[in-house]
């Protein structure tokens, strides 16, 4: 009897060996509140009613507000404004469009501005380039019509600039595609290399550090998946191409590469088991050997399952210890949204949020596949950069936390975190949460209705979720009562920028709306 009950106390202890370093609830560190500081804020005299305005952080730290009106005649002034650190105007450039045109996306890179407009003729459209110092502008027009091999039904889906030349991905009813136009000689052509099933381009960015068009294509029968990444010249020449196959009963779902050095590169994604819709954890390879796959089971990670009450986190943890004496894989069934690989001092970040679809079909789709289309960004300006992956068919998406890896040189885990996200959820499928580098801390924020969430910690430490303050007026007695067509990203360093048409009552006089812009800083 003493024998057995000695046995299962070493089992207990070494049970909760094995979860001591995963479990984080109830452990909040005590630290400041490091309240985020609003008194740079910009109120404009606008109508949501008259006047769809967007927002766009710049390269060089600047912003470009754009006033595209919501009714007009067969000529609209457009209005652009770009604005300093301090929310000062800069310059202002109108013009006049014609026909109503359909705003489709934005990019930046370098010292240019592009916007694509898709016209009311199929398979025209045109690039509006803009200097970022001046507000100078250009407008380009073109038809794919005259394109032979292109099908009556191509839709443009997203487009980056890479030393003077568009890639624009499209897709048909038949295939997804890769559109290459030189800007200097209006010269048109499809890259053979990139043409596949229709829901196979999975990302695309490019590397201004290499000089590279980087695509990854996701392939899969339902069954397996696999990756293939592939390198292109400015000119729209195959450079390289790049097979990563898992072994049996693992698939890769989606991925991004490190910016730089070819001979760095590292791949990092999600993989599945059986199921590619949902993600198992996270794997890494670097990319001159793809059999170098590493991979990271949710599991394995602290902070991943730090939405869950203390309840279902023991659960979580103890049914995976049963499944490991059973030499067996506990599965999971999590969708992640990635953004943005950004690179700071030498380590990779890995941003993704986990989302549930509710309602729709759940049928898997991934044309057009992309998400808050209008933003596009150089690659490494941790922005979003509007991609989809396994993009269900739903009337909504209810979101539950935000995860950031932090990876070394070598495609190794160094450390993970996680934000709770209590009550997000969204009619389209787009990034909510935004990190901030801070000193020697990490910030996560989001707007939520009328206040600012957000977390503030260091590497894989602990720290509260809960904490908030609310949207701020000119002056601590003002109040912001309510927000339309609101929106907040990262914009430089700790600085984030929360914007959109918002009702605001001060304390003894009549309220305002106005379209505001606040500085949000850490």
């Amino acid at each position: 009897m003493i024998r057995l009950a000695l046995k299962k106390l070493a089992a207990a202890i070494a049970f909760m060996g094995f979860l001591l370093p995963y479990i984080s609830w109830g452990q909040e560190t005590e630290g400041p509140n490091q309240e985020p500081d609003q008194s740079v804020r910009l109120e404009l005299e606008e109508k949501s009613f008259e006047k769809n305005i967007h927002v766009f952080p710049l390269p060089d730290s600047t912003i470009l507000v754009y006033k595209q009106p919501n009714f007009g005649s067969f000529k609209e002034k457009h209005s652009f404004q770009r604005y300093s650190k301090g929310l000062k105007l800069l310059w202002t450039s109108d013009l006049e469009l014609e026909d109503q045109p359909d705003f489709h996306q934005f990019y930046a890179s370098g010292n240019s501005i592009y916007l694509l407009y898709l016209e009311n003729v199929p398979r025209k459209f045109f690039i509006l380039k803009m200097n970022l110092k001046t507000g100078a502008h250009q407008k380009t027009n073109f038809n794919l019509k005259k394109q032979e091999d292109l099908d009556a039904d191509i839709k443009l889906d997203h487009f980056q600039v890479l030393n003077g030349n568009y890639f624009i991905s499209a897709h048909s009813s038949r295939n997804s595609l890769v559109i290459h136009i030189n800007e200097a000689t209006k010269d048109i052509k499809t890259i053979p290399a990139l043409y596949d099933q229709e829901n196979a381009l999975e990302e695309f960015h490019m590397d201004t550090l290499a000089n590279r068009a980087e695509f990854i294509l996701s392939e899969t029968n339902g069954i397996k998946g696999r990756l293939q990444v592939k390198r292109f010249t400015p000119a729209g020449n195959l450079y390289s191409n790049t097979l990563l196959q898992p072994p049996f009963g693992r698939n890769l779902v989606s991925a991004q590469l490190t910016p730089g050095d070819s001979l760095q590169k590292l791949v990092i994604g999600t993989y599945s088991h059986r199921d590619t819709r949902y993600a198992q954890g996270f794997f890494s390879s670097a990319l001159t050997t793809p059999d170098s796959l590493r991979y990271i089971d949710f599991i394995q990670t602290k902070h991943f399952f730090d939405f869950l009450s203390k309840r279902a986190h023991r659960k979580v943890y103890q049914k995976a210890e049963r499944f490991k004496s059973q030499d067996k894989d506990l599965r999971h069934r999590y969708r992640l949204l990635f953004h943005n690989l950004v690179q700071q001092d030498g380590v990779y970040y890995l941003f993704s949020e986990v989302f549930q679809p509710q309602g729709g079909s759940n049928n898997l789709y991934r044309w057009p596949g992309y998400y808050s289309r209008i933003y596009g960004f150089d690659r490494y300006f941790p922005y979003p950069n509007a991609y989809g992956r396994n993009t269900p068919d739903a009337s909504e998406y209810r979101y539950s936390h935000a995860v950031l890896c932090a990876f070394d040189k070598n495609g190794k885990l160094l450390w993970d975190n996680s934000f709770v996200l209590k009550d997000v959820v969204r009619n389209n499928l787009g990034q909510t949460t935004y990190f901030a580098f801070t000193g020697e801390q990490i910030a996560m924020a989001y707007l939520h209705e009328e206040e600012i969430r957000y977390k503030v910690f260091t590497r894989d430490s602990t720290s509260a979720n809960d904490l908030s303050v609310p949207l701020a007026g000119n002056n601590p007695q003002e109040k912001v009562t309510s927000v339309e067509d609101a929106g907040f990203v990262h914009w430089y360093g700790p600085h984030f920028l929360a914007f959109g048409f918002g009702r605001i009552k001060p304390p003894k006089s009549a309220a305002r709306e106005v379209f505001f812009l606040n500085k949000v800083s850490f």
